[in-house]
């Protein structure tokens, strides 16, 4: 016998939508719903085995209920855009996977569900979270109501329906009294649930409350007897339609549960890895045989001997040592805790470190994975990384949500497997020259410069604790006078309100947790009060304590910090550092320096640093070809006094300070898509006067503004930026409806290829020092931004600073020189 499963497509997405996390592809496409939809097929498939299956979604258009009465469903609100978008995916998805998707225009979902259910006589299941469907159960069709999100589901019957007191004609009688809010269906006024129960127990049906509705007593019976025709009019609304003409037949339903390639590509390109596991594929077409992997236990150094074959192999080390030499089969070493044991964990890592050198080394995180235990490869593939460019640029921070997905754990098997895929995609979007250049090779420099670390000065340290303990004190103490009274400063339940209640400041709304009291709010109070700068200064300093001086003292290890650089997590390219972060040290030139004087070289050395001057405007001048900007580079002049000159058009030797600095700010601003708004801020001028600096500057640099404007229209086009080195990041807002999200695209865009190419000069900059260091005793410790600084012993400085100047001035070749200057210093600070 056939099995048919009908589904409510408009119903389950929005299910899937509101039960689930709102998941976004690193392209920035929402696929939450489309998930847990997909979630629920699979589900249903596995456990019922259909051999028919269509899903229904409502159109747009109005049905010939709205006809009938113009105000149904009109309370519903509009559909979250975000869940809006993943309609249309969803049906070429589901065509794709051989489902038939059914719509007619004048109906909705629930009238295609009805008609195709009565039909054909097979066994039919109807998944949908709308109550409505009930009144389509019989002998033949059930209901799989979705109670819940969308995997809580309860089996509808007529039985179950007989047992809540209604067949399928008294249920559409209860909607008719009772209405339907969510559907804007009006019932009679004043029925809610247990009266409209109480009158179909009493009479049987809605027929038979009007035939004896004079009985109906007190001003019940009034309101019954008074909405006749609204009653009549409600069941016709609450009525499914189930001869509907719905061109389907039994033939275009059809479902195998074997999917075509197509399926598992979409599903990748949607990053919805994780319910491939789920499904079956067809090999010919996927050109790959269905992942299915066979899990071996190895419990002796023999079999890991003769398992550890091969020229490649992936390697995972979680709780247990596991690795695929294939990716077909996970080898799973069982370790014992008996110190008397053959294979314990020490004994089976030194076993598989010995027998992996000379193979290429497949795995996720070389660097930590290196560091932690000790691995060396001559020939790596970092899954992480490779995912992290393949993905233009979307942050990776698991292996399970890199490689699975939505919390489904992969092995070493899955690793190999999807390093044959990860390789082709590097190839097929030109993005090989920078992982097996760049990236890799970077992320054994940056390995040695965790292990490296920083000299830190504790009892500098010590002395800014001090210090900074007794500025926040005094701030707190005056704090206190300012208010007349004491409080706890650093809680913002009690700040707001002392603030916004007992001193009685504007203020904006209030939440459950109390008012608002972040920066943005304070700056716009400033003026009002005296606290509250001192509020400010406070926050500041106890920053600095909290974060920058008491924070730092629990990382130093025998004299050292060792941050952690992070090569996946921007999307610009440029590398982070956590545990400390040593590139967001306080801008303040004091307190910057206060900081950075507890940063110290080692024993017999000095610190040695360079940066590149102005590298993303000498980018800008590149990429731009600027006639002016290329000519000011090139002769050694000053590109903001250049600058200068051309907005308030002046000769250069006439130009001031304070032209220059107007015009430095200008030329920073462009870079970063500073609206006039944000440069008056800057500089303190009013917001048409920034206007006019901007515009001047752009009838100057005319080729520069086409330059930015290109980069906005190239990366609309593709979907993305790309860097001098084809660095790829993911800009599909640039299409987004929001202004403020559209706009804050627009400036990455313009940005991106000249941010990101920075990043990856540094880069190169970074491996070609490091590979001119070998064999010298002096190493890289730190890379900030446009920054490297070296620790350098005192009989290899001069030779340290020409091989800082020499590689970050070559590190590229532009049609304008790159500019590294270095200095030395006893301090992170001198520098």
């Amino acid at each position: 016998m056939n099995k048919i499963i009908l589904i409510d497509g408009n119903s389950l997405l929005h299910r899937a939508y509101h039960a689930l996390p709102n998941l976004k592809t690193s392209r920035g496409f929402y696929t939450g719903a489309i998930f847990g939809f997909l979630r629920l097929i699979t589900k249903l498939v596995k456990e019922h085995k259909p051999t028919h299956m269509a899903v229904a979604f409502d159109l747009k258009a109005p049905t010939f209920r709205h006809l009938r009465y113009a105000e149904y469903k009109g309370t519903r609100k509009p559909m979250d855009p975000e869940l809006a978008m993943q309609i249309e995916p969803l049906k070429e998805l589901l065509e794709l996977m051989a489902i038939k998707v059914v719509s007619k225009e004048g109906y909705e979902a629930d009238d295609i569900l009805g008609t195709l259910s009565k039909r054909f006589y097979d066994e039919t299941y109807i998944v949908t979270g709308d109550r409505d469907s009930f009144q389509l159960v019989s002998n033949t069709t059930t209901i799989l109501w979705t109670k819940k999100g969308v995997t809580d589901i309860e089996f509808i019957t007529p039985q179950w329906l007989l047992d809540d007191g209604f067949t399928v004609d008294t249920f559409i009688d209860y909607k008719a009294l009772r209405g339907d809010p969510s559907d804007n269906i009006p019932g009679v006024k004043g029925v809610g649930e247990k009266t409209a129960r109480d009158l179909l127990a009493t009479y049987g049906s809605l027929a038979g409350v009007y035939a004896h509705q004079d009985e109906i007593k007190g001003k019940l019976g009034d309101t019954i007897r008074a909405s006749y025709d609204l009653a009549m009019l409600s069941r016709e609304l609450a009525t499914i339609e189930c001869n509907a003409p719905i061109d389907c037949t039994l033939e275009d339903m059809t479902f195998n549960a074997v999917y075509s390639g197509e399926v598992k590509r979409k599903l990748g390109e949607m990053e919805l890895n994780s319910i491939t596991a789920g499904m079956a594929f067809n090999e010919e077409e996927t050109g790959e045989t269905n992942f299915e992997k066979t899990v071996v236990e190895i419990d002796t150094l023999d079999g890991i001997d003769k398992a550890l074959k091969g020229d490649k192999v992936a390697l995972l080390i979680r709780d247990r040592i596991a690795f695929s030499v294939d990716g077909k089969t996970e080898h799973v070493i069982s370790c014992g805790d008996d110190l008397f044991a053959e294979l314990t964990f020490d004994v089976a890592l030194d076993r598989v470190k010995t027998l992996i050198s000379g193979k290429t080394l497949i795995c996720y995180d070389y660097k930590s994975l290196s560091k932690e235990f000790d691995i060396e490869a001559d020939k790596f593939f970092d899954v992480m990384i490779a995912t992290h460019l393949v993905r233009e640029s979307a942050p990776i921070k698991s292996i399970d949500a890199c490689l699975g997905g939505d919390g489904y754990e992969v092995g070493s098997a899955e690793l190999f497997d999807v390093s044959r895929k990860l390789q082709k995609s590097l190839v097929d979007m030109g993005l090989d020259k920078l992982f097996y250049e760049v990236e890799q090779p970077l992320a054994v420099v940056l390995k040695k410069m965790e292990q490296r670390g920083f000299a830190v000065d504790v009892n500098e340290l010590d002395a800014l604790k001090d210090k900074y303990g007794t500025l926040v004190s005094d701030l707190t103490a005056k704090i206190y006078d300012s208010v007349g009274f004491e409080f706890n400063v650093a809680s913002p339940k009690q700040l707001g309100e002392v603030l916004f209640e007992r001193l009685g400041l504007r203020h904006g709304k209030k939440t459950k947790t109390g008012y608002s009291v972040g920066e943005d709010v304070l700056q716009n109070l400033v003026g009002e009060h005296p606290v509250i700068a001192l509020i400010l200064e406070y926050r500041h300093y106890a920053k600095l304590l909290s974060t920058y001086v008491v924070g730092l003292q629990p990382l130093v290890n025998r004299g050292r910090i060792h941050t952690e650089f992070n090569q996946c997590i921007t999307q610009t390219g440029r590398l982070s550092s956590t545990n400390p972060n040593l590139q967001n040290i306080p801008v303040r030139r004091e307190e910057s320096r206060d900081i950075k004087k507890a940063f110290i070289p080692s024993k017999g050395c000095k610190l040695v640093s360079a940066d590149y001057s102005q590298i993303e405007l000498r980018l800008l001048a590149h990429f731009s070809e600027d006639s002016i900007l290329v000519d000011a580079y090139n002769s050694g002049a000053d590109v903001h006094t250049a600058t200068a000159s051309q907005i308030f058009g002046v000769e250069p030797t006439m130009v001031t300070s304070d032209m220059r600095r107007d015009a430095k700010a200008v030329n920073f601003g462009i870079i970063y898509g500073m609206s006039d708004f944000g440069l008056a801020e800057q500089l303190g001028i009013s917001q048409w006067r920034a206007k006019e600096f901007i515009e001047r500057y752009f009838e100057k640099y005319p080729t520069v503004k086409a330059y930015l404007d290109g980069n906005v229209q190239k990366a609309t086009e593709k979907g993305y930026s790309t860097t001098l080195l084809g660095r790829r990041r993911n800009l599909q807002d640039l299409t987004a409806s929001n202004y403020l999200v559209r706009t804050g695209a627009q400036r990455m865009a313009k940005n991106t290829p000249l941010q990101g190419s920075a990043a990856d000069i540094i880069k190169l900059a970074m491996i070609a020092v490091d590979k001119r260091l070998e064999g010298m005793k002096s190493k890289m410790i730190l890379q900030v931004h446009d920054e490297l600084i070296i620790d350098a012993y005192e009989d290899e400085v001069d030779e340290v600073k020409a091989i800082l100047e020499k590689e970050m001035a070559n590190a590229v070749k532009l049609n304008v020189p790159l500019v590294a200057e270095a200095v030395v210093g006893d301090s992170w600070a001198d520098l």
